[in-house]
Protein backbone atom coordinates (compact mmCIF):
# COMPACT_ATOMS: atom_id res chain seq x y z
CA UNK A 1 0.00 0.00 0.00
CA UNK A 2 1.48 3.68 -1.25
CA UNK A 3 2.38 6.38 1.14
CA UNK A 4 -1.20 8.13 -0.01
CA UNK A 5 -3.31 4.64 0.90
CA UNK A 6 -1.82 4.53 3.80
CA UNK A 7 -2.76 7.87 5.00
CA UNK A 8 -6.52 7.31 3.63
CA UNK A 9 -6.54 3.90 5.09
CA UNK A 10 -5.44 5.25 8.65
CA UNK A 11 -7.88 8.37 8.54
CA UNK A 12 -10.62 5.91 7.09
CA UNK A 13 -10.71 3.66 10.46
CA UNK A 14 -10.34 7.16 12.62
CA UNK A 15 -13.55 8.12 10.55
CA UNK A 16 -15.18 5.33 10.59
CA UNK A 17 -15.03 4.74 14.22
CA UNK A 18 -16.02 8.07 14.88
CA UNK A 19 -18.98 7.20 12.24
CA UNK A 20 -19.67 4.01 14.69
CA UNK A 21 -19.58 5.41 17.82
CA UNK A 22 -22.48 8.26 16.49
CA UNK A 23 -24.37 5.32 15.15
CA UNK A 24 -24.09 4.28 18.65
CA UNK A 25 -25.12 7.40 20.11
CA UNK A 26 -28.54 6.87 17.35
CA UNK A 27 -28.61 3.15 18.58
CA UNK A 28 -29.28 4.68 22.23
CA UNK A 29 -30.99 7.39 21.26
CA UNK A 30 -33.34 5.09 19.23
CA UNK A 31 -33.50 2.57 22.34
CA UNK A 32 -34.27 5.42 25.16
CA UNK A 33 -37.29 6.68 22.60
CA UNK A 34 -38.82 2.87 22.62
CA UNK A 35 -38.43 2.94 26.02
CA UNK A 36 -40.24 6.28 26.51
CA UNK A 37 -42.94 5.45 24.40
CA UNK A 38 -43.80 1.74 26.08
CA UNK A 39 -43.68 3.37 29.31
CA UNK A 40 -45.88 5.61 28.34
CA UNK A 41 -48.37 3.43 26.72
CA UNK A 42 -48.02 1.17 29.79
CA UNK A 43 -49.14 4.61 31.98
CA UNK A 44 -51.60 5.31 29.77
CA UNK A 45 -53.90 2.16 29.86
CA UNK A 46 -53.21 2.45 33.83
CA UNK A 47 -54.62 5.85 33.68
CA UNK A 48 -57.40 4.82 31.03
CA UNK A 49 -58.68 1.69 33.34
CA UNK A 50 -58.53 3.70 36.74
CA UNK A 51 -60.78 6.86 34.60
CA UNK A 52 -62.91 4.59 32.72
CA UNK A 53 -65.89 3.73 35.31
CA UNK A 54 -66.19 6.79 36.15
CA UNK A 55 -66.25 8.36 32.50
CA UNK A 56 -68.93 5.56 31.35
CA UNK A 57 -70.90 6.36 34.66
CA UNK A 58 -70.74 10.58 33.51
CA UNK A 59 -71.49 9.18 30.15
CA UNK A 60 -74.88 7.54 31.52
CA UNK A 61 -75.59 10.30 33.61
CA UNK A 62 -75.50 13.03 30.87
CA UNK A 63 -78.14 10.40 28.72
CA UNK A 64 -80.30 10.70 32.24
CA UNK A 65 -79.58 14.11 32.35
CA UNK A 66 -80.56 15.04 28.95
CA UNK A 67 -83.95 12.80 29.19
CA UNK A 68 -84.77 14.25 32.26
CA UNK A 69 -84.73 18.14 30.49
CA UNK A 70 -86.60 16.82 27.57
CA UNK A 71 -89.22 15.38 29.72
CA UNK A 72 -89.27 16.29 33.18
CA UNK A 73 -91.01 13.89 35.39
CA UNK A 74 -93.04 14.83 38.01
CA UNK A 75 -92.84 18.46 37.90
CA UNK A 76 -96.64 18.95 36.56
CA UNK A 77 -99.45 17.93 38.89
CA UNK A 78 -102.78 18.07 37.43
CA UNK A 79 -106.55 18.12 38.78
CA UNK A 80 -106.67 14.65 38.21
CA UNK A 81 -103.50 13.53 40.42
CA UNK A 82 -105.28 15.88 42.99
CA UNK A 83 -108.38 14.38 43.25
CA UNK A 84 -106.84 10.61 43.12
CA UNK A 85 -104.63 11.59 46.01
CA UNK A 86 -106.01 9.67 48.95
CA UNK A 87 -104.48 12.14 51.00
CA UNK A 88 -106.02 15.15 49.17
CA UNK A 89 -109.77 13.32 49.48
CA UNK A 90 -109.36 12.98 53.39
CA UNK A 91 -108.72 16.25 53.95
CA UNK A 92 -111.48 17.39 52.10
CA UNK A 93 -113.88 14.93 53.82
CA UNK A 94 -112.40 16.90 56.97
CA UNK A 95 -112.68 20.52 55.55
CA UNK A 96 -116.49 19.63 54.05
CA UNK A 97 -117.62 18.24 57.58
CA UNK A 98 -116.26 21.11 59.33
CA UNK A 99 -117.40 23.87 56.67
CA UNK A 100 -121.33 22.40 57.36
CA UNK A 101 -120.80 22.18 61.14
CA UNK A 102 -120.05 25.83 60.84
CA UNK A 103 -123.35 26.36 58.39
CA UNK A 104 -125.48 24.34 60.35
CA UNK A 105 -124.37 26.50 63.74
CA UNK A 106 -125.54 29.71 62.05
CA UNK A 107 -128.72 28.09 60.94
CA UNK A 108 -127.86 28.29 57.10
CA UNK A 109 -127.01 24.18 56.95
CA UNK A 110 -130.27 23.81 54.09
CA UNK A 111 -129.64 27.57 52.55
CA UNK A 112 -129.27 27.28 48.61
CA UNK A 113 -125.35 28.89 49.53
CA UNK A 114 -123.64 26.54 51.55
CA UNK A 115 -123.32 24.02 48.12
CA UNK A 116 -121.28 26.80 46.85
CA UNK A 117 -119.34 27.79 49.56
CA UNK A 118 -118.24 23.57 49.74
CA UNK A 119 -117.31 24.07 45.93
CA UNK A 120 -115.28 26.96 46.63
CA UNK A 121 -113.28 25.60 49.43
CA UNK A 122 -112.80 22.58 47.87
CA UNK A 123 -111.57 24.39 44.58
CA UNK A 124 -109.04 26.49 47.08
CA UNK A 125 -107.85 23.29 48.91
CA UNK A 126 -107.24 21.40 45.66
CA UNK A 127 -104.94 24.29 44.34
CA UNK A 128 -103.01 24.77 47.32
CA UNK A 129 -102.41 21.24 47.26
CA UNK A 130 -101.67 21.13 43.52
CA UNK A 131 -98.95 23.96 44.38
CA UNK A 132 -97.42 22.08 47.16
CA UNK A 133 -97.16 18.98 45.19
CA UNK A 134 -95.62 21.18 42.33
CA UNK A 135 -93.12 22.63 44.33
CA UNK A 136 -91.92 19.11 45.99
CA UNK A 137 -91.25 17.59 42.19
CA UNK A 138 -89.39 20.35 41.48
CA UNK A 139 -87.70 20.36 44.45
CA UNK A 140 -87.21 16.86 43.93
CA UNK A 141 -86.23 17.37 40.08
CA UNK A 142 -83.74 19.69 41.07
CA UNK A 143 -82.11 17.68 43.34
CA UNK A 144 -81.73 14.84 40.51
CA UNK A 145 -80.53 17.14 38.35
CA UNK A 146 -77.68 18.40 40.32
CA UNK A 147 -76.53 15.09 41.18
CA UNK A 148 -76.42 14.10 37.62
CA UNK A 149 -74.80 17.48 36.61
CA UNK A 150 -72.26 16.21 39.56
CA UNK A 151 -71.82 13.29 37.88
CA UNK A 152 -71.62 14.22 34.35
CA UNK A 153 -69.24 16.77 35.08
CA UNK A 154 -66.85 14.09 37.19
CA UNK A 155 -67.05 11.60 33.37
CA UNK A 156 -66.13 14.76 31.51
CA UNK A 157 -63.25 15.47 33.61
CA UNK A 158 -61.79 12.13 33.40
CA UNK A 159 -62.09 12.24 29.58
CA UNK A 160 -60.42 15.40 29.64
CA UNK A 161 -57.90 14.15 31.93
CA UNK A 162 -57.13 10.98 29.78
CA UNK A 163 -57.32 13.38 26.58
CA UNK A 164 -54.23 15.46 28.06
CA UNK A 165 -52.17 12.61 29.05
CA UNK A 166 -52.49 11.20 25.33
CA UNK A 167 -51.55 14.02 24.06
CA UNK A 168 -48.81 14.61 26.73
CA UNK A 169 -47.34 11.67 25.83
CA UNK A 170 -47.65 11.73 21.90
CA UNK A 171 -45.96 14.92 22.41
CA UNK A 172 -42.83 13.58 24.46
CA UNK A 173 -42.14 10.19 21.81
CA UNK A 174 -42.36 12.75 19.21
CA UNK A 175 -39.92 14.63 20.54
CA UNK A 176 -37.67 11.70 21.51
CA UNK A 177 -38.32 9.92 17.94
CA UNK A 178 -36.84 13.00 16.14
CA UNK A 179 -33.71 12.95 17.91
CA UNK A 180 -33.47 9.78 16.37
CA UNK A 181 -31.91 10.53 12.97
CA UNK A 182 -30.65 14.21 13.82
CA UNK A 183 -27.79 11.97 15.36
CA UNK A 184 -27.85 9.39 12.57
CA UNK A 185 -27.38 12.26 10.17
CA UNK A 186 -24.49 13.81 12.00
CA UNK A 187 -23.07 10.62 12.40
CA UNK A 188 -22.74 10.17 8.82
CA UNK A 189 -21.52 13.64 7.97
CA UNK A 190 -19.24 13.26 10.39
CA UNK A 191 -18.10 10.45 8.27
CA UNK A 192 -18.46 12.11 5.06
CA UNK A 193 -16.34 15.47 6.42
CA UNK A 194 -13.83 13.41 7.54
CA UNK A 195 -12.71 11.43 4.55
CA UNK A 196 -13.31 14.44 1.92
CA UNK A 197 -10.41 16.39 4.49
CA UNK A 198 -8.49 13.14 4.42
CA UNK A 199 -8.85 12.57 0.70
CA UNK A 200 -8.28 16.37 -0.18
CA UNK A 201 -5.09 16.47 2.38
CA UNK A 202 -3.52 13.07 1.01
CA UNK A 203 -3.95 14.21 -2.78
CA UNK A 204 -2.93 17.67 -2.45
CA UNK A 205 0.33 16.15 -0.48
CA UNK A 206 1.05 13.45 -3.27
CA UNK A 207 0.06 15.81 -5.91
CA UNK A 208 2.88 18.16 -4.27
CA UNK A 209 5.71 15.36 -4.43
CA UNK A 210 6.22 15.20 -1.10
CA UNK A 211 6.13 11.51 -1.14
CA UNK A 212 8.65 10.90 -3.49
CA UNK A 213 7.64 8.54 -7.17
CA UNK A 214 5.49 5.75 -6.36
CA UNK A 215 4.78 7.20 -3.15
CA UNK A 216 4.97 3.72 -1.42
CA UNK A 217 7.53 1.35 -0.14
CA UNK A 218 9.57 1.67 3.27
CA UNK A 219 8.48 4.91 3.85
CA UNK A 220 4.84 3.96 4.47
CA UNK A 221 5.20 2.88 7.64
CA UNK A 222 6.88 5.85 8.58
CA UNK A 223 4.11 8.19 7.44
CA UNK A 224 2.80 6.10 10.65
CA UNK A 225 5.10 6.77 13.25
CA UNK A 226 6.58 2.80 12.73
CA UNK A 227 10.09 4.04 12.72
CA UNK A 228 12.65 6.28 11.12
CA UNK A 229 13.76 9.69 11.66
CA UNK A 230 12.56 11.80 9.05
CA UNK A 231 9.20 11.56 6.97
CA UNK A 232 9.52 9.69 3.63
CA UNK A 233 9.68 10.90 -0.08
CA UNK A 234 12.10 14.05 1.35
CA UNK A 235 8.31 15.42 2.90
CA UNK A 236 10.56 15.93 5.88
CA UNK A 237 12.30 19.00 4.36
CA UNK A 238 8.68 20.51 3.85
CA UNK A 239 8.34 22.82 6.91
CA UNK A 240 5.68 25.12 5.61
CA UNK A 241 2.81 26.50 8.27
CA UNK A 242 0.15 25.52 5.95
CA UNK A 243 0.94 21.75 6.34
CA UNK A 244 1.02 21.47 9.99
CA UNK A 245 -1.89 21.32 12.77
CA UNK A 246 -1.45 21.47 16.46
CA UNK A 247 1.84 23.29 16.41
CA UNK A 248 3.36 23.61 20.19
CA UNK A 249 6.28 26.04 20.91
CA UNK A 250 9.29 23.48 23.10
CA UNK A 251 12.62 25.64 22.35
CA UNK A 252 14.15 28.22 20.46
CA UNK A 253 17.96 29.18 19.11
CA UNK A 254 19.92 31.77 17.17
CA UNK A 255 17.73 30.53 14.10
CA UNK A 256 14.61 31.07 15.93
CA UNK A 257 11.87 28.49 17.11
CA UNK A 258 11.82 25.29 17.16
CA UNK A 259 8.18 23.34 17.38
CA UNK A 260 6.34 20.14 17.78
CA UNK A 261 3.78 19.52 15.30
CA UNK A 262 1.47 17.03 13.25
CA UNK A 263 1.63 16.99 9.39
CA UNK A 264 -1.90 17.00 8.00
CA UNK A 265 -3.35 14.02 7.21
CA UNK A 266 -0.14 12.04 9.06
CA UNK A 267 -0.15 10.26 12.24
CA UNK A 268 2.73 11.42 14.11
CA UNK A 269 4.17 14.10 16.10
CA UNK A 270 7.49 15.50 14.82
CA UNK A 271 9.88 18.71 15.56
CA UNK A 272 11.28 21.01 13.62
CA UNK A 273 10.89 25.00 12.39
CA UNK A 274 8.25 26.75 10.79
CA UNK A 275 9.29 27.77 7.34
CA UNK A 276 7.88 30.87 7.54
CA UNK A 277 9.81 31.75 10.59
CA UNK A 278 13.23 30.81 9.29
CA UNK A 279 12.95 32.61 6.15
CA UNK A 280 12.81 35.45 8.17
CA UNK A 281 16.11 34.93 9.85
CA UNK A 282 18.01 32.47 7.23
CA UNK A 283 16.61 32.75 3.89
CA UNK A 284 19.20 30.88 2.15
CA UNK A 285 17.45 27.86 4.28
CA UNK A 286 14.16 27.89 2.72
CA UNK A 287 12.87 27.43 -1.08
CA UNK A 288 10.07 27.46 -2.83
CA UNK A 289 8.60 23.65 -4.01
CA UNK A 290 6.97 23.75 -7.24
CA UNK A 291 4.00 23.12 -5.52
CA UNK A 292 4.05 26.47 -4.23
CA UNK A 293 5.15 25.19 -0.46
CA UNK A 294 7.90 25.88 1.21
CA UNK A 295 11.06 23.77 2.32
CA UNK A 296 13.79 23.87 4.35
CA UNK A 297 17.71 22.72 3.47
CA UNK A 298 18.86 19.42 5.23
CA UNK A 299 20.24 20.44 8.10
CA UNK A 300 16.39 21.94 9.22
CA UNK A 301 14.56 18.94 8.77
CA UNK A 302 11.52 17.39 10.58
CA UNK A 303 12.63 14.78 12.81
CA UNK A 304 10.06 12.26 14.13
CA UNK A 305 9.59 12.26 18.36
Amino acid sequence: MGVAGAILGAGALSAAGSYFSGQQAADAAQDAANIQAAGGERAMAVLRGDLAPFKQTGEEAAGMLLGNILEPEGAQVTAQDVLSDPFFRNLSQIQTSQTLGERAALGLGASGGTEDVLQRNLLQLGEGFRQQRSNEALARQQARFNQLFGIAGMGQASAAQTGQQSAGMITDIASAQSTVPLVEGQASANLIGNLANLGGTALGLYGAGMFGSGGGGAGAGNVLGAGGSTLPGGMSGFSDSRLKNNVVKVDSDEFGNIYEFSYNGVVGRYRGRIAQELQQIKPDAVSEHESGYLQVSDEFRSELV
